[in-house]
């Protein structure tokens, strides 16, 4: 029992040194733990496993700290990760890997933060499988944080949660302090200022409960960060300068700098000058930083400093081109989004200046754009579709409601005789589809480019270019490959997980029984008709975009797990289908309950808005005509069937 006690002892030193940036002193403690725990056997497995992860994460640190390769922390991982891999011990296993998970996420590149995603991942299940809820939180703490990096906030939201539900069901203080500040973070990513200060104050009282000075002075400069990417920098500099003060002895944040750094906004807010003394002043203080350990505190400080100071005469947060140096190293805290940091964006401008004189020349309301690219073939070109729902099912929720939200807002700006947007509305339009694409392993959007590329006539692109100024298309080209280049950078190379689909619910009870009475109808229909190329009778370009609109700003307002769960509900269905083009009964139920729950999520106003533009745009010729094609009584049926799943929606909706 005296050694027991001993390494426990020695294990809660260990503890205590890491939270306090003591890291040799943390790991001469947890070393012994280590031994001591070892020796034991199987009395001592599982303190071994808690002092082996706090030994390896110290030794991370410590390297992070130093600018040194992680090579300690990662052969004591490998080493046990096999170790424990053949005694079948998976709690052992699990910690290792999210020790790796945490090592490969630490600065070491986009690939690497790719391989701690799924390293987590896996540790993940182990740790919910053996019910091991501490390190489930620790868990989904990192992937948290790597789906931050990756720009994928809906995940980062949705793990930030579970994390503060299970450390708050724990009675565990610490641990809730922490899933608090990665929830702000989450919410301040999101640009959810209310919400992500609200996660902040209860991560502070957290730390002032525990007596932790040193975080929750962490803590208040995090907030700051976050009320700067909000651009309240005044508020910004008014909260970091509450922060305890003296109270970070440790190597990684000396508080005192970093006040010292954001009173430079007074150096500025006199002078006729006032960025000179301001840049000299942080461009030192930068330099210093990156030779220390003090790169955290100091770069926040130059960040609130400089977006204090730059207000005063410009009125807004300088942008990605101007800031984005010290708002990489800001983002490097596990604090502030990168809110400047934003290579797809300065690329798209790029694009924008090589492009945009070729936009206005496209006449947008032609209506060629309705023809097939070249031999009509609905099953093929189904095919190019089904590879694009593919590529929509993993890209980042967020993302995808960022790029529909440009989209409407581009067609807002539309003018002049051939329908092109505004250069601001071009250019946020490219950098939110840049974004997207992004967020898909490039295998995927491969798969869309060879799949269009096989249905497209080889001379649509010079008849095309044919219709435009050739050296404007020609720019513009080249603009775009250097902008695909860009993207291809920053690209993820897995996709996201699958959607959780919902079971059980009214919605898909109702979806049941309008499938049983409209499949009849849905076998009537010739699926394979080029009917539904054609432009409806009597309506122009400009008047049908309006309405597309409202089904952009529809789609915007959906739930994103609820819309990849119908994107991979259609391309099941498409998987099915018969040479009519008919998908099967079960996969034609799944696609109508998606289909209704994702229109539940909407509010009523949005879809009745849908549906009010579209009823001016249909004249009632087309319907009639659809009608005569099908047998009226299966017809009549589906109708049937349809109103009663309306109305079961509409009761589900929000």
């Amino acid at each position: 029992m005296a050694s027991m006690r001993e390494a426990a002892q020695l294990y809660g030193q260990a503890e205590s040194a890491i939270r306090d940036e003591q890291f040799q002193d943390c790991i001469a403690a947890a070393e012994k733990a280590v031994q001591i725990f070892h020796g034991m056997g199987a009395e001592g497995a599982s303190g071994l496993i808690d002092a082996l992860y706090i030994l390896v994460d110290a030794h991370r640190q410590m390297a992070t700290t130093m600018q040194e390769k992680p090579q300690n922390a990662l052969s004591i991982s490998g080493q046990y990760l096999e170790k424990f891999r053949v005694s079948k011990n998976r709690r052992g296993e699990a910690a290792m890997l999210l020790s790796l998970a945490e090592i490969n996420h630490d600065k070491r590149g986009r690939k690497k933060r790719q391989e701690a995603l799924e390293t987590a991942a896996e540790a993940l299940r182990i740790f919910v499988e053996i019910n091991d809820r501490k390190f489930e939180v620790l868990t989904l703490i990192v992937t948290g944080m790597a789906h931050y990096k990756f720009f994928m906030y809906d995940a980062m939201l949705e793990e930030a949660q579970r994390s503060l539900d299970i450390a708050e069901q724990l009675g565990d203080k610490f641990l809730t302090a922490k899933a608090q500040n990665l929830t702000g973070l989450a919410f301040s990513s999101q640009r959810k200022i209310d919400e992500a200060m609200e996660r902040g104050r209860a991560a502070l009282a957290l730390w002032r409960e525990l007596g932790m000075k040193r975080q929750e002075a962490i803590q208040t400069h995090a907030m700051a960060g976050w009320l700067l990417y909000s651009r309240w920098p005044k508020k910004a500099l008014a909260l970091a300068e509450q922060a305890p003060k003296g109270a970070t002895q440790g190597q990684s944040w000396k508080a005192s700098e970093t006040v010292r750094l954001y009173k430079c906004k007074r150096l500025c807010s006199d002078s006729a000058r006032p960025c000179k003394p301001f840049v000299k002043s942080a461009q030192l203080a930068f330099l210093r930083a990156q030779s220390t350990a003090e790169r955290k505190a100091i770069a926040v400080g130059v960040a609130v400093a400089a977006a204090c100071c730059l207000q005063r005469h410009l009125n807004f947060v300088p942008g990605p081109r101007h800031a984005a140096p010290v708002a990489a190293a800001a983002a490097s805290m596990m604090m502030a989004p990168a809110a400047f940091a934003d290579e797809i964006g300065d690329a798209a401008k790029k694009l924008g200046d090589a492009s945009y004189s070729f936009a206005k020349e496209v006449d947008w309301n032609n209506g060629i754009f309705l023809q097939a690219p070249g031999k009509f073939q609905p099953l093929e070109a189904l095919k190019a579709i089904d590879k694009m729902i593919e590529m929509g099912a993993a890209a980042d929720p967020k993302l995808l409601k960022e790029a529909a939200e440009a989209h409407h807002k581009a067609i807002g700006s539309i003018s002049g005789p051939n329908g092109v947007t505004s250069r601001a509305d071009w250019d946020a339009v490219n950098a939110a589809l840049g974004r997207v694409i992004a967020s898909v392993p490039k295998a995927k959007v491969m798969a869309v480019y060879d799949s269009v590329k096989a249905i497209t006539d080889p001379g649509v692109p010079a008849y095309m270019k044919s219709l435009v100024n050739g050296p404007d298309a020609e720019k513009a080209y080249q603009g775009f490959l250097e902008f695909k280049d860009v993207v291809e950078k920053n690209q993820v190379a897995t996709a996201s997980a699958p959607a959780v689909v919902p079971s059980g619910d009214k919605i898909g009870e109702a979806a049941k029984a309008l499938s049983d009475a409209s499949y009849p109808f849905i076998k009537d229909i010739d699926w394979l008709s080029d009917v539904y190329l054609k432009p409806l009778p009597g309506k122009t370009a400009p008047e049908t975009l309006q309405a597309i609109d409202k089904m952009i700003v529809m789609g915007a307002k959906m739930d994103g797990n609820l819309l990849k769960a119908a994107a991979e509900a259609h391309h099941k269905a498409i998987g099915s289908i018969d040479a009519t083009g008919v998908t099967s009964a079960a996969d034609y139920e799944a696609v109508n309950a998606a289909i209704g729950r994702l229109v539940a999520s909407v509010p009523k106003t949005t879809v009745m808005d849908v549906y009010n533009s579209m009823a001016k745009v249909v004249d009632s010729s087309v319907p009639n005509n659809m009608f005569s094609k099908v047998n009226p009584l299966d017809a009549v049926a589906a109708a049937k069937g349809f109103y009663t799943f309306k109305d079961v929606v509409e009761a589900s909706q929000r």
